[in-house]
Protein backbone atom coordinates (compact mmCIF):
# COMPACT_ATOMS: atom_id res chain seq x y z
CA UNK A 1 0.00 0.00 0.00
CA UNK A 2 1.47 3.75 -1.23
CA UNK A 3 0.20 6.17 1.52
CA UNK A 4 1.22 9.85 0.96
CA UNK A 5 0.99 12.38 3.21
CA UNK A 6 3.53 15.19 2.86
CA UNK A 7 3.88 18.68 4.09
CA UNK A 8 5.63 21.85 3.16
CA UNK A 9 6.76 24.17 5.19
CA UNK A 10 7.86 27.36 3.27
CA UNK A 11 9.52 30.23 5.33
CA UNK A 12 7.00 32.89 4.47
CA UNK A 13 4.38 34.99 6.54
CA UNK A 14 4.60 35.50 10.28
CA UNK A 15 2.60 34.36 12.95
CA UNK A 16 -0.70 36.05 14.51
CA UNK A 17 0.81 38.31 17.06
CA UNK A 18 -1.39 37.26 19.64
CA UNK A 19 -1.38 34.52 20.90
CA UNK A 20 -5.61 33.35 21.20
CA UNK A 21 -6.61 31.02 24.06
CA UNK A 22 -6.89 27.55 22.78
CA UNK A 23 -9.55 26.21 25.16
CA UNK A 24 -12.03 28.15 23.28
CA UNK A 25 -13.46 26.42 20.32
CA UNK A 26 -13.72 29.80 18.34
CA UNK A 27 -9.90 29.70 18.65
CA UNK A 28 -9.51 27.32 15.80
CA UNK A 29 -10.41 26.42 12.28
CA UNK A 30 -10.88 23.10 10.69
CA UNK A 31 -10.73 21.43 7.55
CA UNK A 32 -12.15 18.67 6.42
CA UNK A 33 -10.14 15.54 5.17
CA UNK A 34 -13.17 13.61 3.11
CA UNK A 35 -10.90 10.50 2.88
CA UNK A 36 -7.59 8.65 4.58
CA UNK A 37 -4.57 8.65 2.58
CA UNK A 38 -5.32 5.11 0.96
CA UNK A 39 -4.72 2.56 -2.37
CA UNK A 40 -7.90 0.47 -3.14
CA UNK A 41 -8.62 -2.09 -5.70
CA UNK A 42 -11.56 -1.44 -8.31
CA UNK A 43 -13.31 -2.20 -11.18
CA UNK A 44 -12.19 -2.65 -14.72
CA UNK A 45 -8.65 -3.50 -12.72
CA UNK A 46 -8.21 -0.41 -11.47
CA UNK A 47 -6.03 0.50 -8.71
CA UNK A 48 -7.37 3.61 -6.64
CA UNK A 49 -4.85 6.35 -5.20
CA UNK A 50 -5.67 8.88 -2.12
CA UNK A 51 -3.07 11.14 -1.38
CA UNK A 52 -3.76 13.68 1.08
CA UNK A 53 -0.93 16.68 1.14
CA UNK A 54 -0.57 20.18 2.84
CA UNK A 55 1.59 23.56 2.91
CA UNK A 56 2.09 25.31 5.99
CA UNK A 57 2.91 28.76 4.88
CA UNK A 58 4.45 29.96 7.75
CA UNK A 59 8.28 30.84 9.59
CA UNK A 60 6.89 29.19 13.02
CA UNK A 61 4.96 26.17 13.97
CA UNK A 62 1.16 27.58 14.31
CA UNK A 63 -1.48 25.63 16.71
CA UNK A 64 -1.89 22.06 14.55
CA UNK A 65 -3.57 19.40 16.54
CA UNK A 66 -1.25 17.10 16.16
CA UNK A 67 2.35 16.27 14.58
CA UNK A 68 4.21 12.96 14.27
CA UNK A 69 5.82 13.66 17.41
CA UNK A 70 2.96 14.60 19.59
CA UNK A 71 1.22 17.60 20.22
CA UNK A 72 2.33 20.89 18.54
CA UNK A 73 4.00 22.52 21.60
CA UNK A 74 6.32 19.65 21.56
CA UNK A 75 9.89 20.88 21.01
CA UNK A 76 10.51 18.09 18.27
CA UNK A 77 8.66 20.10 15.81
CA UNK A 78 11.07 22.51 15.25
CA UNK A 79 13.89 20.16 13.44
CA UNK A 80 11.09 20.15 10.67
CA UNK A 81 10.39 24.04 9.99
CA UNK A 82 13.61 24.05 7.98
CA UNK A 83 13.02 21.12 5.64
CA UNK A 84 11.22 21.48 2.56
CA UNK A 85 9.67 18.29 2.82
CA UNK A 86 8.28 16.30 5.77
CA UNK A 87 5.51 13.32 6.73
CA UNK A 88 3.51 13.99 8.65
CA UNK A 89 1.59 10.74 8.66
CA UNK A 90 -0.02 11.29 12.06
CA UNK A 91 -1.88 14.36 11.17
CA UNK A 92 -4.56 11.52 9.64
CA UNK A 93 -6.12 8.99 11.98
CA UNK A 94 -9.36 8.06 10.17
CA UNK A 95 -9.06 5.07 8.74
CA UNK A 96 -11.80 4.15 6.41
CA UNK A 97 -13.85 7.44 6.70
CA UNK A 98 -13.25 11.26 7.29
CA UNK A 99 -11.62 13.40 9.74
CA UNK A 100 -11.19 17.37 10.42
CA UNK A 101 -7.60 18.97 11.19
CA UNK A 102 -7.84 21.73 12.97
CA UNK A 103 -5.41 24.61 13.17
CA UNK A 104 -5.35 27.99 15.04
CA UNK A 105 -7.97 30.27 13.97
CA UNK A 106 -5.63 32.96 13.74
CA UNK A 107 -3.32 31.13 11.39
CA UNK A 108 -6.08 29.31 9.72
CA UNK A 109 -4.89 30.92 6.00
CA UNK A 110 -1.58 29.70 6.50
CA UNK A 111 -2.73 26.22 5.91
CA UNK A 112 -3.37 24.70 2.62
CA UNK A 113 -4.73 21.09 1.95
CA UNK A 114 -5.62 18.82 -0.99
CA UNK A 115 -6.91 15.54 -1.83
CA UNK A 116 -6.26 13.82 -5.12
CA UNK A 117 -7.72 10.52 -5.98
CA UNK A 118 -6.65 9.06 -9.00
CA UNK A 119 -6.68 5.45 -10.91
CA UNK A 120 -2.90 4.66 -10.87
CA UNK A 121 -3.49 2.31 -13.80
CA UNK A 122 -4.71 5.53 -16.11
CA UNK A 123 -1.96 7.97 -14.79
CA UNK A 124 -0.61 9.08 -18.38
CA UNK A 125 -4.15 9.95 -19.85
CA UNK A 126 -5.86 12.06 -16.53
CA UNK A 127 -4.42 13.43 -13.32
CA UNK A 128 -7.28 11.87 -11.45
CA UNK A 129 -9.48 14.22 -9.05
CA UNK A 130 -9.32 16.58 -6.38
CA UNK A 131 -11.43 16.20 -3.64
CA UNK A 132 -12.82 19.51 -2.08
CA UNK A 133 -11.83 19.84 1.50
CA UNK A 134 -14.62 22.02 3.02
CA UNK A 135 -13.81 24.76 5.81
CA UNK A 136 -16.11 26.47 8.45
CA UNK A 137 -18.01 28.40 6.46
CA UNK A 138 -18.73 25.74 4.17
CA UNK A 139 -21.08 24.06 6.55
CA UNK A 140 -24.52 24.83 7.02
CA UNK A 141 -27.52 24.32 9.54
CA UNK A 142 -29.84 24.36 6.62
CA UNK A 143 -28.14 22.18 4.36
CA UNK A 144 -26.69 22.30 0.88
CA UNK A 145 -27.87 21.43 -2.76
CA UNK A 146 -25.91 20.22 -5.89
CA UNK A 147 -26.95 20.46 -9.54
CA UNK A 148 -25.80 18.39 -13.05
CA UNK A 149 -24.67 15.20 -11.31
CA UNK A 150 -25.00 12.88 -14.15
CA UNK A 151 -26.44 9.80 -13.87
CA UNK A 152 -26.98 7.94 -17.24
CA UNK A 153 -25.02 5.51 -19.43
CA UNK A 154 -21.51 4.64 -18.43
CA UNK A 155 -21.46 6.91 -15.20
CA UNK A 156 -21.84 6.00 -11.78
CA UNK A 157 -22.50 8.59 -8.95
CA UNK A 158 -21.38 8.64 -5.50
CA UNK A 159 -23.45 11.15 -3.05
CA UNK A 160 -21.19 12.29 0.46
CA UNK A 161 -22.82 14.04 3.28
CA UNK A 162 -21.32 15.49 6.59
CA UNK A 163 -22.45 16.87 9.48
CA UNK A 164 -19.72 18.72 11.19
CA UNK A 165 -21.59 18.28 14.25
CA UNK A 166 -20.69 14.99 14.68
CA UNK A 167 -23.15 13.42 16.70
CA UNK A 168 -23.97 9.89 15.58
CA UNK A 169 -27.67 8.41 14.55
CA UNK A 170 -29.21 12.00 13.33
CA UNK A 171 -31.20 11.95 9.64
CA UNK A 172 -31.25 14.44 6.71
CA UNK A 173 -33.97 14.27 4.26
CA UNK A 174 -32.67 13.71 0.33
CA UNK A 175 -34.71 14.90 -2.29
CA UNK A 176 -34.19 14.03 -5.88
CA UNK A 177 -35.29 16.14 -9.31
CA UNK A 178 -34.98 15.14 -12.86
CA UNK A 179 -32.57 17.78 -13.91
CA UNK A 180 -33.04 17.88 -18.02
CA UNK A 181 -37.35 17.79 -17.56
CA UNK A 182 -36.70 20.78 -14.29
CA UNK A 183 -39.18 19.33 -12.47
CA UNK A 184 -40.11 21.14 -9.22
CA UNK A 185 -41.32 18.04 -7.74
CA UNK A 186 -38.71 15.47 -6.69
CA UNK A 187 -38.72 12.14 -7.78
CA UNK A 188 -37.68 10.78 -4.68
CA UNK A 189 -37.61 11.71 -1.05
CA UNK A 190 -35.94 9.64 1.22
CA UNK A 191 -34.60 10.16 4.79
CA UNK A 192 -30.44 9.09 5.13
CA UNK A 193 -29.03 8.68 8.55
CA UNK A 194 -25.64 10.17 9.13
CA UNK A 195 -23.07 7.96 11.36
CA UNK A 196 -19.70 8.35 12.94
CA UNK A 197 -17.39 5.72 10.88
CA UNK A 198 -14.21 5.78 13.34
CA UNK A 199 -14.94 6.04 17.22
CA UNK A 200 -15.05 9.73 18.53
CA UNK A 201 -12.06 11.19 19.54
CA UNK A 202 -11.97 14.81 20.68
CA UNK A 203 -8.73 16.56 19.94
CA UNK A 204 -7.21 20.31 20.54
CA UNK A 205 -7.50 21.82 24.02
CA UNK A 206 -11.44 23.06 23.25
CA UNK A 207 -12.17 19.25 22.96
CA UNK A 208 -13.62 19.05 19.33
CA UNK A 209 -14.66 16.11 17.45
CA UNK A 210 -11.74 14.70 15.14
CA UNK A 211 -14.44 12.96 13.13
CA UNK A 212 -17.84 14.03 11.76
CA UNK A 213 -21.13 11.96 11.04
CA UNK A 214 -21.64 11.14 7.60
CA UNK A 215 -22.98 8.79 4.73
CA UNK A 216 -22.66 7.73 1.68
CA UNK A 217 -25.30 6.44 -1.15
CA UNK A 218 -24.49 5.25 -4.42
CA UNK A 219 -27.23 7.12 -6.69
CA UNK A 220 -27.62 4.41 -9.16
CA UNK A 221 -30.35 2.36 -7.36
CA UNK A 222 -32.48 5.25 -6.58
CA UNK A 223 -32.49 7.06 -10.33
CA UNK A 224 -34.94 5.41 -13.25
CA UNK A 225 -32.46 4.70 -16.21
CA UNK A 226 -34.80 7.21 -18.13
CA UNK A 227 -33.18 10.04 -16.26
CA UNK A 228 -29.86 11.53 -17.36
CA UNK A 229 -28.87 13.96 -14.95
CA UNK A 230 -30.38 15.28 -11.09
CA UNK A 231 -30.08 17.90 -8.85
CA UNK A 232 -30.76 17.56 -4.83
CA UNK A 233 -30.90 18.71 -2.20
CA UNK A 234 -29.76 17.67 1.47
CA UNK A 235 -32.01 19.44 4.38
CA UNK A 236 -32.12 18.41 8.20
CA UNK A 237 -35.01 16.27 9.37
CA UNK A 238 -37.12 18.24 11.87
CA UNK A 239 -35.50 21.02 13.76
CA UNK A 240 -32.11 19.18 15.37
CA UNK A 241 -30.78 20.50 19.01
CA UNK A 242 -28.00 21.14 18.48
CA UNK A 243 -28.19 22.12 14.72
CA UNK A 244 -26.63 19.88 12.15
CA UNK A 245 -23.66 21.41 10.30
CA UNK A 246 -24.08 19.87 6.92
CA UNK A 247 -21.71 19.65 3.51
CA UNK A 248 -21.01 17.39 1.03
CA UNK A 249 -19.90 16.63 -2.84
CA UNK A 250 -20.99 13.90 -5.43
CA UNK A 251 -18.44 12.08 -7.38
CA UNK A 252 -19.24 10.94 -11.29
CA UNK A 253 -17.00 7.51 -12.19
CA UNK A 254 -17.03 7.03 -15.94
CA UNK A 255 -17.01 2.92 -15.76
CA UNK A 256 -15.42 3.01 -19.31
CA UNK A 257 -12.67 5.15 -18.50
CA UNK A 258 -12.53 5.54 -14.82
CA UNK A 259 -12.27 9.25 -14.80
CA UNK A 260 -14.08 10.63 -12.19
CA UNK A 261 -15.44 14.33 -11.57
CA UNK A 262 -16.36 16.18 -8.83
CA UNK A 263 -19.46 18.22 -7.91
CA UNK A 264 -19.95 20.42 -4.56
CA UNK A 265 -22.12 23.11 -3.56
Amino acid sequence: MRIALLVTLALSLPLAAQTPDLTQPGSWSRVLVPLPPASTPGANDSLWLTDVRALISASAAPPLVETPCGPVEDPCIRPILNQSFHPLGDLIKATAGPQFVYIGKADADKLTMTTQVRNTRESLLTAGAFLPMARDAAFSPNGFALISVSTWGPFRATLRIYDASAINDRDVELALYDEISDSREPFLRQTVRLRLVDTQEHVTPALLPRYPAMAQLDLDPLVPESIRAVRMTVRPVGAPQPAMQLWGFASITNNSTSHVSVIAP
